[in-house]
């Protein structure tokens, strides 16, 4: 009966040890510009998945993680839990009468700035000026015009991001502050998949045959 106890707390201690292992980031090695996979194992048996390249996250996944012997259950969420692009106005006192000033600011999700590009819609490209439909490296731009009753419709547009349509009212002096998101990875959801697992030290892992180092 004792060596039975034993036996399973040493059973027990393992399968607990190894799930400690798998707390921290784990990345496969990029070839070249290939794309990169990583796994985040978070405390009580959370997890992250993404897969990533050059313009930004194209597969997004989170959920709970089981380790069962050498088998790796992953049980994904449902839903995608990105933002979306956000634009917030404020009128500016009107210097003149007869025309508009709109002072607008482009950021990422996190405050920085971005020279994206900005033009009417019905712009003629040909008409595009480099330094007139750019914002500078701050993501400032000023747009000066005639003052007007109706709405003129711009596009914002950068790589690695999601192109945004809005309108800007003529007859109003503005001040505009748009945050523009990434474009929304492919999400896994809802669905539950098994790994083969091989946990080679602290710091390196095979998932089904693919090796992940740790990095961080």
């Amino acid at each position: 009966m004792k060596r039975t106890v034993i036996i399973i707390i040493l059973l027990f201690s393992f399968s607990v040890s190894a799930q400690e292992k798998l707390v921290g980031e784990f990345c496969t090695i990029p070839i070249g510009e290939s794309d990169v996979a990583c796994y985040n194992f978070i405390e009580n048996h959370n997890f992250e998945f993404t897969v990533s390249g050059c313009l930004g996250i194209s597969t997004y996944g989170k959920g709970k993680y089981t380790l069962n012997d050498d088998t790796l259950l992953l049980n994904f969420d449902s839903g995608k839990g990105n933002e979306n692009s956000s634009i917030s106005l404020k009128n500016l006192n009107t210097i003149s009468k007869d025309s508009i000033i709109v002072k607008l600011k482009v950021t990422d999700q996190n405050g920085t700035g971005i020279a994206a590009k900005i033009y009417p819609k019905d712009m003629d490209l040909m008409d595009f000026d480099f330094e007139k439909n750019y914002a500078d490296i701050d993501g400032n731009w000023i747009w000066k015009d005639k003052k007007d009753n109706g709405l003129k419709y711009f596009v914002i547009s950068e790589v690695g991001y999601v192109e945004l349509e809005f309108a800007m009212d003529m007859g109003k002096s503005q001040e505009i502050n748009i945050v523009l998101a990434p474009p929304s990875p492919d999400s896994i959801s809802s669905k539950d998949l098994s790994k083969k697992l091989k946990i080679e030290d602290s710091d390196n892992l095979e998932i089904d045959g693919i090796k992940f180092k740790r990095t961080k």
